[in-house]
């Protein structure tokens, strides 16, 4: 009961966060129409055979709601275009055309409470211009220096995809590390070129929607004019690496792919490596959806999210030098809810409210509708927002202000919108949840009466006892919501309670009855609550006083009805106490046990409380439906008095209607008992209906009714093709075999297989087909000429739709055909029984592989027609050996045999006939022994030999301990030789069939098994262990039937133990049953196994954990070794992000480990999987021992680093203080125990005589160990009180006395400007090795570093351990020895705040190329920003960009206060007051269309960035961009309009305006001029572009 109460008052208080007169509606309240799949993007092909589009688009709502479209703001008439069809609220499009119907498409859901407007879908059309004719120019390039070719290609949409071609189609260039083709631009590549290289190149160009194998392509207008190359030949020298392909900034969405490339120039080739910056210049973790090209060309990182944006640095190496740049990647989003809107009851006259958030820190407008019309302020309609947030607020609100309300919110990248229902009526009064109708409390106890009311205006509650009103105040309280709560409950309490609701609608009552027992008086018992589970029993006591039993009556009562005691359900016993039976919902109730004796009578109150598993939840909805997952929500059912621990959601789709479990766990509580879950890993382009089920510790509740049926989006194929495999059919045909995907798995329309195929062993490209015909499994290549006899070749299937292409297959091997074999020769019988005869023949002749033989016989007599009878005709199909015995013959009888053989392509023809005739039956009876028939003294001889040599064989096993690995045998080897056997077996060991009926069934299975385990060599140790290590994964994790049918297809089993494992009673047992089975099946068994998790079972993780042995020997060892130090110290939950992020483990694997439950457990895991990996997974772990667990000595041990070379000092100069104080005993004891000293190196120092021996000898030991070894040897003197003092001589200085923070971060983010500025090292080093903060050892460190840049890196890495003084003396350093004042006084600056720093880095570009530098360095240095040394470094640089560039290296160093310094100089300089807007976050000023004159335009931005210049080299890609606010916005090039070209691309979106030219020329250098205009006149920008030649280029 008190948990109902409180479930009761959390309700209310939720109810009552809202405004005094709306009611927040439920989704299940909800009656307007509601659009639950959108319409998305479409790029329609015209060349598609499907000569048709559909628009999805499907809503609810109470009635269903109608549908209609608009496009382009225009409303469409389907009824009057016979193209357009109207399917549901589906919109298809027949023989689209790209003049009538490319445009913005919306779907309007509309029924007679509200109209809501879908999200715009943009029609387009894919298109290829042809190429220019214009011939190409050629070039010559000397041997070994690098190329590129420039392919110049067409406009297409939505992209190209760009293939080279040398000398003629379809000869294809082959990309690898020395050729690189771009994916942006199409240009083609040489790191260094060779004399083949020579040749004419053609630049082909496909859509990027054309799925066409590369031979099939139609070259016509899409095959570029020739590029000559021409190589001159000279001995190849060594040419460091020039970038060639580096961008400098990638703009991308948030949610796609971005692609940023990366490729040098040099000899030797240069390798190419990625790492992603901080706002510092300091390596950051690349993003974990990353991933790179074959060659490292290429950083590819999808599902980009805001956080992705950065810096990202491609460095090209080679043994002749590095080059590197880096690539700004800017992340733009389209606005997403935060907060969306929540469907609202409101009151006549009353106030509507709403408030709307969205992420991201960009700029977003918003547009309020109302039924699909635009909401515009003024009046009862108030409209505001303010950057991330708007609202509406409605007043006065009338019937006609309902409807649907949709808030859209957009930017340049796109818009979301949220929608709700607004209701304007008036509601009269009810209860959503009434009082108990009967509430017993003990007096001086608290009692509270319970409701939940409902009702608009909000009801006035009124609270009356017996009629009367309750006088609030004292014990009396009302609580939030309304409910009333008596404190100190006294008898005079007792009666009848109302609780009223009134308001101007009307009104309504609940009534209950407290009851009040006093705890002091006599009674026959205290009250007493009674809780029974359902379907169990319990016992309502009923216990009173009086002179003997026979004195007292006992009834009950359940509520207020006598209860039945003839039922099933109840059982009075002797005391007067009911038994209740196998307890149902309906027996919850009040019981009354009355009591009737001679001096009165009694009652004994008791109440039943039955718990079940939940209710059937209610009301199932889905939103925000995309192609992989879903929201779903739900209102919870009753939990039957037991908490609910969780939910399970299942799914099914319209082609499968199989319920599947798609998530379980707990879910989101949104509102009152709404719950919500995420549902992900749904399949693209299904009808799902989805139900849901709860679960507490009774069980599992029923389920609930299906939801309305939800279409997921159309998306690329996720479900990899299996069973690809082949071979057969006519001679030279190649024939290639899948599993055809099931419909559910298509992904949308357009679905097809591409199939490709070469040659063994051919380094050619893939041959790629497409079949169109999704029901399709298998494809036929029959080229002219044939591919020749049984030849083998590579194939793999890919299944694709007209979104895309889904997983790749596996590679299979599959055959030409061969034919059929030829006649089989020579069969002769060789040997014959009373019921078998031996066959052999000769292997036929045949052009590929024999896989097997039909044996064909009949008994030799004729019928009356001289026809041999074909009902007596059998046929026995054998493998492919040439001999087989045929059995179950007929004694003495004659048969005629024939044989003919099998390929994969079918059966040859049959042999001549062969007859032979079985043996007598009685033949053994001719001889006696004693009187004994000989044949049957032979058996029983034999017999007795055979059961002698079994106990021999079973005793060794024994002996040995293999009885449980053999038994199986032992038992299939007795039951074949005879069935008498069978009851010896159930005694034999380990139980034989009787312990394991489980297993086998029938006396066959275990014949087969023995069969099996004879032909077949025993596995392998190592993949003994492995299964038996993983045994209770692979139990959790495999689909037994998957399994099964996937060894049975292989032969690994035969279709009888297949059927056995399928009658299994569960699944962990079935899967149990496969792996008793596999050892005894050998190696090629365990292989097959780990096929089957890859190809059927998707468990690639588990098969890659079997067959392990990735990692080398030697760090397999060091794990092994160090496992205890390891278990000890690695902590999981750091280490298992760590190597997450270093991509040494999977996710898969990081879940197998994460589950556990302990530290120790998910160690053991985790060294379980590491060895299975390669060799980077161990150094990633020693990485993240260092980092992540404090334990650097433990990974310098597994490591086995060297004792540094001041370690080595330190112990030699503290060597005679250590041997005369330390106490070595508990020293070496710990190291043992650390596995750092073996035992027998323990024992022999124990065995010196004297403390001062023992001491020398372990010094002399630790000196030659590793680093580890050192550090832990510092650990055990810092164990012993007396020799922490020895313990710090040897460590370096602590936490405590190390450099501060702030001072660490300021070396680290100038680190790279500290580096290129110290040209002489060395003066700082001699000064500090004066003040002493570098030890001699520390010096000679630095001095084996020949680089200057080096040891100036290295000296860096020494400072923070020496502490504050180090910092300052190093400063002082560069001011008095290499006369660097004014980079001691920046290190010496407080540091900006992360925030003020990313402002700096994200409008670096714009501030070098914009900033006025000459009176910026003198507000600066006038405010005491900069010191005068920090001035004149920075007037010193030669060109304005350079001065630019050290202001902004400079000023991070400052405070906060020095950027707000920064802006104001900014502003001063007028013209540049839109850099610190900018800055700000301010959007820049532009003047409205009330003034006039001059002045507006003067201040325009167009004005305030005219005259700027850009530098550009041939072949760099130039972007002109220009910001403000202009209309009818054109470029011209000098004075004159720019033509449509190639290679130039306009865009404008109102305010920022863009002119890109993909290749600069010197043709296309000059002066670019931005013309537009505004309400205040014509506004200009013109920027000049000065192409730079080669020798400009050089400086």
């Amino acid at each position: 009961m008190r948990r109902r109460q409180l479930w009761a008052a959390v309700l209310i208080v939720t109810c009552f966060t809202y405004t005094a007169n709306a009611v927040v509606l439920g989704n299940e309240e909800v009656v307007t129409p509601r659009i639950i799949v959108q319409p998305e993007d479409i790029v329609y092909d015209p060349s598609s055979p499907t000569q048709q589009v559909t628009l999805n688009c499907k809503g609810e709502g109470i009635p269903a709601p109608q549908y209609r479209w608009r496009k382009n703001g225009q409303q469409l008439n389907v009824l009057s275009d016979e193209r357009l069809t109207l399917i549901g609220g589906n919109l298809v499009i027949d023989n689209p055309e790209k003049d009538r119907d490319a445009g913005l498409y919306e779907c309007l859901a509309f029924n007679d409470l509200g109209i809501v407007v879908s999200r715009p879908s943009n029609l387009t059309f894919a298109f290829v211009e042809r190429f220019s004719t214009d011939p190409r120019p050629g070039m010559t390039v000397l041997e070994g220096h690098g190329a590129r070719l420039v392919c110049n290609p067409p406009e297409g949409h939505p992209g190209l995809v760009f293939h080279w071609v040398k000398t003629q189609f379809p000869s294809f260039v082959d990309q690898d590390d020395r050729v690189f083709v771009s994916e942006t631009t199409g240009d083609l590549y040489f790191a260094q070129v060779t004399e083949s290289d020579a040749g004419e190149y053609h630049c082909l160009v496909q859509s990027s929607t054309d799925h066409s194998p590369l031979n099939e392509i139609n070259i016509e207008g899409r095959y570029s004019p020739p590029i000559t190359l021409r190589v001159t030949r000279r001995p190849p020298g060594q040419v460091a690496p020039q970038l060639a392909v580096s961008e400098r900034s990638v703009s991308a969405l948030r949610g796609t792919t971005v692609r940023m490339e990366c490729f040098a120039y040099g000899n030797p080739v240069p390798r190419i490596s990625w790492r992603r910056l901080d706002q510092f210049g300091v390596e950051a973790p690349l993003p974990v959806n990353h991933y790179l090209d074959k060659w490292n060309q290429a950083l590819i990182i999808t599902k980009l999210d805001l956080q992705d944006a950065g810096f990202y640095e491609c460095r090209a190496g080679s043994s002749s030098g590095s080059a590197s740049g880096s690539t700004q990647l800017i992340v733009q989003g389209v606005p997403q809810f935060l907060q969306g809107l929540s469907s609202q009851h409101v009151e006549l006259g009353g106030r509507a409210h709403w408030e709307v958030r969205t992420d991201g820190d960009y700029t977003v407008s918003y547009t309020w509708l109302h039924n699909g019309q635009v909401l515009n302020g003024g009046g009862r309609v108030a409209l505001a927002s303010s950057g991330s947030t708007a609202s509406l607020s409605i007043s006065g609100l009338r019937a006609e202000d309902s409807g649907v309300y949709q808030c859209v919110a957009f930017n340049q990248w796109g818009r979301a919108n949220s929608a709700a229902e607004l209701r304007a009526q008036d509601e009269a009064p009810s209860f959503g949840l009434r009082l108990d109708p009967e509430i017993i409390a003990s007096a001086g106890r608290e009692v509270v009466f319970n409701m939940r009311m409902r009702g608009v205006p909000v009801p006035n509650v009124t609270w009356k006892k017996n009629g009367a009103n309750v006088q609030l105040g004292g014990r009396y309280s009302l609580l939030e919501g309304g409910s009333l709560r008596i404190t100190g409950v006294q008898l005079s309490d007792g009666g009848m309670y109302t609780c009223q609701l009134t308001n101007r609608m009307g009104s309504a009552t609940s009534t209950a009855t407290l009851t009040v027992q006093d705890g002091s008086s006599r009674s026959s018992g205290d009250p007493s609550r009674v809780t029974v589970d359902y379907q169990q029993d319990g016992t309502l006591p009923c216990a009173a006083g009086g002179s003997s039993s026979s004195d007292v009556i006992k009834t009950w009562f359940h509520n207020g009805h006598r209860v039945d005691l003839s039922s099933d359900h109840y059982v009075k016993d002797s005391d007067g106490s009911l038994e209740i039976l196998q307890a149902t919902k309906v027996m919850e109730g009040t019981y009354v046990c009355s009591v009737e004796t001679r001096t009165g009578s009694q009652e004994k109150r008791a109440v039943l409380t039955v718990r079940a598993s939940p209710d059937a939840p209610l009301h199932v909805r889905a939103s925000d439906v995309s192609s992989r997952t879903c929201r779903l929500a739900w209102t919870a059912g009753s939990d039957n008095h037991s908490p609910v621990t969780g939910y399970i959601v299942q799914g099914r789709t319209q082609t499968d209607r199989s319920w599947t479990t798609l998530e379980s766990g707990s879910a989101e509580v949104i509102a009152d008992d709404r719950m919500q879950a995420t549902v992900s890993e749904l399949l693209p382009g299904n009808d799902y209906e989805f139900r849901v089920l709860g679960m507490n510790a009774i069980g599992l509740g029923e389920p609930s009714l299906p939801s309305p049926i939800y279409s997921t989006h159309s998306d690329a194929p996720v479900a990899k093709v299996g069973g690809v495999g082949g071979g057969g059919g006519d001679i030279g045909d190649l024939v290639i075999r899948w599993n055809a995907l099931a419909e559910k798995y298509r992904g949308g329309p357009g679905f097809g297989y591409k199939v490709f195929f070469k040659k063994l062993g051919s380094t050619d490209d893939f041959s790629v087909v497409q079949v169109t015909d999704p029901n399709m499994d298998h494809y036929v290549h029959n080229p002219d000429p044939p591919l020749g006899v049984f030849v083998a070749h590579e194939a793999k299937v890919q299944a694709f739709n007209q979104y895309g292409t889904g997983p790749m297959s596996d590679r299979a091997v599959v055959f030409s055909g061969e034919g059929v074999p030829k006649q089989v020769q020579n069969l002769e019988a060789t040997d014959s029984s009373d019921s078998s005869v031996s066959l052999r023949w000769d292997v036929p002749e045949h052009d590929g592989q024999v896989i097997g033989y039909r044996v064909l016989y009949v008994p030799t007599h004729n019928d009356e027609n001289g026809a041999a009878n074909s009902a007596e005709m059998k046929q026995l199909d054998v493998g492919p050996e040439p001999t087989t015995v045929v059995g179950n013959l007929t004694a003495g009888e004659l048969y005629t045999f024939q044989v003919k053989g099998r390929t994969a392509s079918g059966y040859g023809p049959y042999s001549d006939p062969v007859e032979a005739k079985t043996q007598e039956a009685g033949f053994l009876a001719q001889s006696y022994v004693g009187g004994v028939p000989l044949g049957l003294f032979l058996f029983i001889i034999f017999f007795l030999l055979l059961l002698i040599l079994l106990f021999l064989l079973c005793f060794c096993c024994w002996w040995k301990g293999l009885c449980e690995h053999w038994w199986g045998l032992c038992c299939a080897c007795c039951l074949s030789c005879c069935p008498c056997c069978a009851g010896c077996a159930e005694f034999c060991g380990y139980g034989g069939k009787k312990k394991h009926k489980k297993y086998y069934s029938d006396d066959w299975e275990l014949k087969e098994i023995a069969m099996q385990e004879f032909k077949s060599s025993a596995m392998s140790e190592e993949h003994k262990f492995a299964l038996k290590r993983h045994r209770s994964n692979i139990v959790e994790h495999v689909n037994p039937h998957l399994m099964t049918d996937y060894l049975l297809d292989r032969g690994i089993i035969t279709s009888p133990i297949a059927g056995e494992l399928r009658r299994s009673e569960s699944q962990p047992e079935a899967v149990e049953k496969i792996l008793d089975m596999l050892p005894s099946r050998g190696d090629p068994a365990f292989y097959a196994f780990c096929d089957g998790l890859r190809d059927s079972c998707q468990l690639a993780w588990l098969a890659d954990l079997l067959e392990g042995g990735g990692m080398s020997e030697r760090y397999k060892k060091e794990l092994i070794r160090y496992r205890f130090n390891l278990l000890e110290h690695i902590i999981p939950e750091r280490m298992l992000y760590h190597l997450l992020l270093r991509k040494a483990i999977t996710r898969a694997e990081f879940s197998l480990v994460d589950r556990e439950m302990t530290k120790k457990g998910a160690n053991e895991q985790l060294l379980y999987v590491l060895p299975t990996k390669d060799d980077d997974a161990f150094f990633a772990l020693c990485e993240g021992l260092r980092r992540d667990c404090d334990a650097g000595w433990l990974a310098d041990l597994l490591e086995g680093r060297e004792l540094q070379s001041h370690q080595k000092e330190l112990l030699i100069t503290h060597r005679q203080a250590m041997v005369d104080n330390m106490n070595p005993i508990p020293i070496i004891d710990f190291l043992v125990s650390k596995d750092i000293l073996s035992i027998n190196v323990a024992q022999d120092i124990k065995k010196l005589k004297t403390t001062r021996e023992m001491n020398e000898k372990l010094l002399d030991i630790i000196m030659t160990m590793k680093s580890g070894a050192f550090l832990m040897f510092i650990v055990a003197l810092r164990m012993l009180p007396d020799s922490a003092w020895l313990a710090d001589l040897l460590e370096e200085p602590t936490a405590d006395t190390a450099m501060r923070k702030d001072r660490r971060d300021m070396l680290l983010a100038f680190r790279s400007i500290i580096i290129n500025n110290v040209k002489d090292t060395d003066k700082v080093i001699e000064y500090l090795v004066k003040m002493e903060v570098l030890t001699p050892a520390q010096v000679n460190d630095l001095n084996s570093l020949r680089a200057e840049e080096a040891r100036c890196g290295k000296l860096l890495d020494m400072l923070p351990p020496r502490g504050d003084e180090a910092f300052e003396h190093f400063c002082e350093a560069l001011r008095t020895r290499v006369h660097l004042a004014w980079l001691a006084d920046t290190l010496e600056g407080d540091g900006m705040t992360s925030a003020k720093k990313l402002q700096l880095i994200r409008h670096r570009a714009v501030l070098v190329d914009k900033m006025s530098p000459e009176p910026v360095i003198t507000y600066l240095s006038q405010s005491q920003v900069f010191t005068k040394a920090m001035g004149n470094y920075i007037i010193s640089a030669p060109l304005r960009e350079e001065r630019n560039e050290r202001i902004l290296d400079l000023l991070p160093s400052r405070d906060d206060l020095a950027f707000d310094v920064f802006c104001e100089a900014l502003r001063t300089m007028g013209k540049q007051a839109y850099l610190a807007d900018m800055l700000d976050g301010k959007q820049t000023a532009v003047q409205s269309a009330e003034m006039d004159g001059e002045g507006p335009l003067a201040q325009h931005p167009f004005n305030l960035m005219s005259g700027t210049s850009v530098r550009a080299h041939r072949g760099q890609q130039v972007i002109l961009e220009v910001k403000g606010e202009a209309k009818n916005v054109r470029w011209l090039y000098e004075g004159e309009m720019i033509p449509p070209t190639k290679g130039l691309h306009k865009k404008s979106d109102g305010f920022k305006h863009e002119l890109r030219i993909d290749s600069m020329t010197p043709e296309l250098g000059g002066t670019y001029t931005c013309e537009g205009t505004t309400p205040g006149g014509g506004v200009a920008c013109d920027i000049t572009i000065i192409v730079m030649t080669e020798e400009e280029l050089l400086l």
